[in-house]
């Protein structure tokens, strides 16, 4: 028994170390997000690590958000998306209400607000944290990164080919596409690994062992994306690109993937990667379709993934929310029990 007590304990110090790495310390970041009816609290005891609960009162108009420390910077962007949501609807907000947002790459409850689900659908799916930032992989600014995108892709390709790169150890459909890459001439799939970043290098670009960066995907002929953890973020910025992005199948997709359409937004690939290669032979046979695919990829990109039309959709979202929790008020509500009341 004590044998087995001393593992667990060291398996605790291991986490306990690597959590340290993998968690930003955010709080002296999270003053900028402050504002006169907004109060931003963190609690490391919340257990809850992906999870940001928010309360609103109305009679005294104080908003009071709650986290625990999240994925690299992810916890603030998402805070700051919210913010500004908020700020759209709220002179029109007549009641209190309690809600949370899920910041993982999928939730599998459908009364949270969250990026994308799994296994249950839900009416609350809201523009992710990328629309404010992402500097752990390059995106200072979205909008700028997007406009930096589309100009490259201005640029005619140098690269006859499908081309991806990422973390393959997220998703065994990742690796069998690199499996497929070192097999297939017209087929450049690269799997990557991001380095640990230190202290002082936080809220840069982290280094990678392999990089090449969203503008430079434009070289290629085509760009495909593939499944990780849950939600694909880097979609919307690849229907910037001006190049037909094969899409492989997958059960969680944003918010807008509702509105796009196989053969007019993007080229479908089965969940398997079985019909990859029938759809790349499509693609090189049908130059005029494939090019329309690209153009209007990108046609539906400028208009509807902005910040700003992503924010007025979150406004949207959460009106919605408020009104449903409105009409179930009576019924019972979880409300986050750390986060502290306003003195009165």
């Amino acid at each position: 028994m004590k044998k087995i007590n001393i593992i667990f304990l060291c398996l605790g110090i291991i986490i306990g170390i690597v959590g340290c790495f993998c968690f930003y310390p955010f709080k002296s970041d999270i003053e900028r997000l402050s504002k006169n009816f907004v109060d931003v609290v963190t609690n490391d005891k919340n257990q809850t690590s992906e999870m940001i609960h928010v309360q609103y009162n109305k009679k005294d108009d104080y908003l009071l958000i709650g986290a625990k420390k999240g994925w690299e910077h992810r916890v603030v962007s998402c805070i700051e998306m919210f913010i500004k949501a908020f700020d759209l609807i709220r002179n029109e907000v007549d009641t209190d209400f309690t809600l949370d947002i899920e910041t993982g790459d999928f939730s599998r409850n459908p009364n949270v607000l969250a990026y994308a689900y799994r296994g249950v659908d839900s009416k609350y799916l809201i523009p992710d944290f990328t629309f404010a930032d992402w500097p752990e992989v390059g995106i200072i600014n979205y909008d700028n990164t997007c406009k930096e995108i589309e100009e490259a892709g201005k640029k005619p390709y140098i690269y006859d080919k499908i081309f991806w790169i990422g973390n393959a150890s997220t998703n065994n459909i990742r690796k069998r596409l690199v499996k497929m890459g070192e097999n297939n001439k017209n087929f450049e799939f690269i799997g990557m690994e991001w380095k640990e970043a230190s202290k002082e290098n936080q809220l840069k670009r982290q280094e990678a062992n392999k990089y090449v960066s969203l503008p430079d995907h434009t070289k290629y002929k085509y760009l495909i994306d593939v499944p990780g953890w849950g939600y694909s973020a880097r979609v919307k910025l690849l229907l910037f690109s001006g190049r037909p992005l094969f899409y492989v199948g997958r059960g969680e997709n944003e918010y807008y993937f509702k509105d796009l359409i196989p053969f007019e937004h993007y080229i479908p690939v089965k969940a398997d990667l079985s019909d990859l290669k029938a759809k790349y032979n499509w693609a090189e046979t049908h130059p005029v379709e494939a090019q329309e695919i690209a153009q209007n990829a990108l046609k539906y990109a400028k208009e509807h993934l902005t910040t700003r039309a992503a924010i007025f959709k979150y406004s949207e979202i959460l009106s919605q929310y408020i009104k449903d929790y409105k009409q179930m008020r009576e019924k019972k509500v979880l409300h986050p029990r750390f986060l502290p009341q306003k003195a009165e």
